[in-house]
């Protein structure tokens, strides 16, 4: 079976950085915050630094259980 990633999903950088500003100052991320920032991590060989700073300060929040799943 092959498991392939999802469609790119081609969020300009102030779009990717304020979708994770709010995802961490809220300390709350939704269902389809997941989907896209899943997806953004999938070409993360397409991502400048700051846009994987982005990714990687929301899942950091993530790991540390700093942040609550809501639908």
């Amino acid at each position: 079976m092959v498991v392939s990633a999802p469609p790119s999903v081609h969020l300009p950088s102030n779009s990717l950085q304020q979708v994770a500003d709010q995802i961490v100052s809220t300390r709350r991320i939704t269902r389809a915050d997941q989907s896209r920032l899943k997806a953004i991590a999938f070409r993360s060989a397409d991502l400048t630094s700051e846009e994987q700073r982005q990714v990687d300060r929301v899942f950091e929040a993530w790991k540390k259980g700093l942040l609550r799943l809501v639908d």
